[in-house]
């Protein structure tokens, strides 16, 4: 199926415009680890979509996609941890083969290189992302193995085993299952709908609420996108909180990625590729 680009607007990471002194680059660096360990996600889909409403947007967005064997997303990340400003790359790839998924999901983190996130497992139209691994090359302590057979989920690197639930996710094969959903529901998507979905921790399993906050028009570094807006809501305290936004013109991945800390840290990834 073809692909419709927009705008397609080439992005290099840029260095931070002030130069920071030894120990400024080293806290950078460590509100930096700790940030995108707790905001990286995931994605997926493919499609277009026809006809206006009001503010341009589809009154039916259609999630009724087909899943091609690979696609990558590229974003621009804006960024502020512990008040320094910085921006910054990132990207995921997702491919599809006999009934497997792989999801690999590289951050360039200024200062420190590249933090890789790997979820892969099985894979079916009907059902979705099931995962069985899950690894980070920087948080080994959030590296899991999925058992559904043993029913266990182990944690390698603390030997903690937790009780495999039906349906559970890892942190990047979240948004993939999510745009399964989207698609299986299709025109019945509307506003306020809210999804509960167990997600793996480096302790445990959560219950992740997830609500529908309607269609939205985005101006991304791509072009202009129609999406869904998602929200986590019913954070747990100290929690960062996360929006995200899926499109059919991007495949029915998201094309925008928001996490917020408490403190004011942030990490704001835009679309800027789709191939």
């Amino acid at each position: 199926m073809g692909k419709k680009a927009n705008q397609v607007a080439s992005y290099s990471p840029m260095k931070p415009d002030l130069l920071l002194k030894d120990t400024d680059a080293l806290r950078q660096r460590r509100a930096l680890l700790s940030l995108w360990g707790r905001g990286a996600m995931a994605m997926a889909g493919i499609a277009g979509m026809t006809g206006t409403g009001l503010l341009g947007l589809s009154p039916t967005l259609s999630h009724a996609l087909s899943w091609p064997a690979r696609q990558t997303w590229t974003y621009a990340v804006e960024g502020r941890a512990s008040g320094i400003p910085y921006r910054t790359e990132s990207s995921l790839a997702l491919s599809l083969d006999g009934g497997r998924f792989q999801i690999v999901n590289d951050i360039r983190v200024p200062f420190m290189g590249s933090q890789i996130q790997t979820s892969s497992g099985v894979w079916t139209e009907g059902k979705g992302p099931d995962p069985r691994s899950f690894n980070d090359n920087k948080r080994k302590e959030r590296n899991a193995q999925f058992d559904p057979d043993q029913g266990r989920i182990v944690f390698p690197a603390s030997s903690l085993s937790v009780a495999w639930v039906a349906g559970v996710q890892d942190r990047i094969s979240l948004l993939l299952a999510l745009t399964h959903k989207c698609q299986t529901q299709g025109a019945s998507l509307k506003a306020g709908q809210v999804w509960r979905v167990p997600v793996i921790s480096s302790s445990g399993i959560d219950t992740w609420q997830l609500e529908c906050k309607g269609q939205h028009a985005l101006d991304l570094p791509l072009g202009h996108m129609n999406a869904w807006q998602w929200d986590r809501v019913e954070l747990p305290a100290g929690e960062a909180a996360l929006s995200f936004w899926l499109s059919p013109q991007a495949g029915g991945g998201p094309v925008r990625l928001l996490m917020v800390q408490g403190n004011g840290d942030r990490v704001d990834q835009r679309l800027s590729k789709w191939a």
